[in-house]
């Protein structure tokens, strides 16, 4: 990659708490806390790298990457459909480097978009939603 032409890989931010990242995420994808202070420079991130936000279902990727953006950084998007969507379709997860299946559920709300297969924990057992 040429970086002096702006040439970066995209980095990916999953926006989701450290219990729901530890059942699995996207390969390489760091953890962040959707509170964290931004600005550029942020996490050693160039303004012009291109970066992907998710979370369960998008809704605190979507608010995290409208941040980013007013921070300065102008390659941001969120997955759409976020993790969830990205299990039920089969695609690949990870639990450090081992691939997995399951996705922890969020809540007992939203974790109803998430097919049953792939729910780490039943609906039952979890909280009130989380926004």
């Amino acid at each position: 990659m040429d970086h002096r032409r702006g040439d970066y890989a995209p980095v990916l931010l999953d926006v989701r708490t450290v219990d729901e990242y530890e059942v699995s995420h996207l390969y390489h994808a760091w953890r962040v806390s959707p509170n964290e202070k931004i600005r550029l420079g942020y996490r050693g991130l160039k303004r012009e790298q291109p970066i992907v936000v998710y979370d369960s279902v998008g809704f605190r990727a979507a608010s995290f990457a409208r941040r980013l953006q007013q921070a300065g950084f102008w390659q941001v998007c969120y997955l759409e459909g976020s993790i969830f969507k990205w299990a039920n379709e089969g695609r690949a997860l990870y639990k450090g480097e081992k691939r997995v299946t399951m996705v922890h559920p969020c809540d007992s709300y939203w974790g109803k978009l998430l097919n049953p297969e792939h729910r780490a924990l039943s609906l039952v057992d979890l909280g009130e939603p989380v926004y």
